[in-house]
């Protein structure tokens, strides 16, 4: 093994054992509840947790510890925990093969990886919801006023869903005075997080019970509204449940009615703001997705035939495998969904080839150094197939990609013509945000991207393996101006 690879090999290693338990997670959100409520409940540390019902963030391990007040005195309550493969292998193999290209050296870096999670406790996962035995003796009175999140209200009127959620509290606030309300801001914040905004609205049944923990959690809320609105004429009516995030116990709320913002608005604004408010204008997750990429270099003039192999790049990948896309989250869609949306896609990439254009016989018409470099984005419909096993798609998109040009050494030129991409891909979430992500995608062009007298270059493909974050306010971030 030469120098090189050595230091890839050991950089790959590195990065590894830095990245793969913050990859995987090392604590986690569990729900504890008692059957009579109130009981005071501690870590193995002797850490007070708080008072049941309560959520609370624990360490991962082959093993889960709690201490609880009981009659006799204090009691412990061991629990068992299992390995999570999605959650901690899938992403370690991600991140071997993003280091190194080498395929033994990537099982080698994701075999490294993996153990430093298993011992660490970041590849074990616990249960997510931990019910103390009877035994369990309340310290105080059962608290009774409820916190309440108030999921968003599900219309393409951003403005108009807040304003009848904010109605809707009202109505329930003057019901139950002593009721507090998560903070709007920090309720859409959340959900964003798990795929939930006002376009699609929230389904308790969709959420896992680790999603509903870590909402708890991260809200202080002890219950979430879910308002189904439906328009009526100028009104947008509807009533909500109110879901215990304990034990989703569903309790019928208030029913409240607000005037329409658009009902005095003509066809033609109306119609505007249902388009800008279902579409999705900006990407929503950024990765860094190195990619092998198959050029299609034609013949033109003289040639009969052209070769390229594939040389060193002028720049490194890890400045030019960066993609900005859209993933559709799991959270607000059930094991078996489909759905269809539009959206966009923006990438750089660069490369360098030798290209070798022949006569057909054993002449050599030219033999060129060319580095080729592409920025730009594309935006279609995209068809998505949600699974347990996670999402697969199918993209159409038009848009325009410039691809500067080098030839031995030498700037020649940038052009930018208007192209169409066709690609296929499978999207898996290893936490809430973070996801590992296959594409293959095609794009071609009525116009050369890139030419010579003997070739021209039209048509290329890309297939990536995505590292990626997903950032949910970029894809809302123009939805409010509608």
């Amino acid at each position: 093994m030469d120098a090189r690879r050595q230091v890839a090999l050991l950089s790959g290693l590195a990065l590894a054992m830095l990245g793969c338990a913050a990859l995987g997670g090392r604590s986690q959100i569990v729900a504890i509840d008692s059957p009579r409520r109130g009981v005071a409940v501690s870590d193995a540390q002797g850490r007070a947790l708080g008072l049941t019902p309560l959520f609370a963030e624990v360490g991962r391990g082959h093993r889960q510890h709690l201490r609880f007040r009981a009659a006799g005195g204090e009691e412990g309550l061991s629990v068992t925990c299992g390995y999570r493969p999605l959650a901690s292998l899938a992403p370690n193999l991600a991140l071997g093969t993003l280091a190194v290209a080498q395929p033994l050296a990537a099982a080698a870096i994701a075999a490294a990886a993996n153990a430093v999670d298993v011992v660490t406790g970041a590849a074990w996962d616990c249960p997510t919801a931990i019910i103390l035995p009877d035994a369990a003796t309340p310290t105080a009175a059962e608290r009774r006023c409820p916190v309440v999140l108030i999921a968003p209200p599900r219309d393409d009127d951003i403005a108009l869903s807040r304003a009848f959620a904010d109605a809707w509290w009202r109505r329930f606030a003057a019901a139950f005075p002593c009721a507090a309300r998560v903070d709007p801001d920090l309720a859409e914040r959340v959900l964003r997080r798990l795929g939930v905004g006002h376009e699609e609205g929230l389904r308790i049944a969709r959420l896992s019970r680790a999603q509903l923990n870590l909402i708890g959690w991260r809200t202080h809320a002890t219950h979430v509204a879910v308002v189904e609105p439906t328009r009526d004429g100028d009104l947008l009516r509807g009533a909500a449940v109110v879901h215990d995030l304990h034990t989703l116990v569903p309790t019928a709320g208030p029913a409240v009615a607000v005037p329409l913002a658009d009902a005095g608005r003509p066809w033609w604004r109306r119609a505007l703001g249902w388009l800008g408010g279902r579409t999705q204008w900006l990407p929503d997750s950024v990765g860094f997705a190195p990619a092998s990429k198959g050029w299609w270099f034609k013949p033109a003039g003289a040639a009969l035939s052209v070769t390229d192999e594939e040389t060193p790049s002028r720049l490194p990948s890890i400045l030019t495998g960066w993609t900005l896309t859209s993933v559709d989250h799991p959270g607000p869609h059930g094991a078996w969904d489909a759905t269809l949306g539009l959206a966009p896609r923006a990438a750089f990439t660069n490369a360098s080839r030798v290209v070798t254009a022949t006569d057909g016989g054993s002449g050599v018409l030219s033999r060129q150094a060319v580095t080729l470099a592409a920025l730009g984005a594309t935006w279609g419909p995209t068809a998505t197939l949600h699974t347990p096993a996670g999402a697969f798609s199918v993209t159409g998109a038009v848009g325009a990609i410039a691809m500067g040009h080098w030839r031995d050494g030498g700037w020649v030129g940038v052009r930018a013509p208007w192209l169409a991409a066709a690609s296929v891909a499978w999207t898996g979430f290893a936490s809430e945000n973070l996801f590992v992500r296959v594409d293959t995608t095609i794009h071609t062009s009525r116009e050369p991207q890139a030419r010579d007298a003997t070739w021209s270059l039209r048509e290329w493909s890309a297939v990536t393996l995505t590292l990626g974050w997903y950032v949910p306010e970029w894809r809302t971030g123009l939805r409010g101006l509608f």
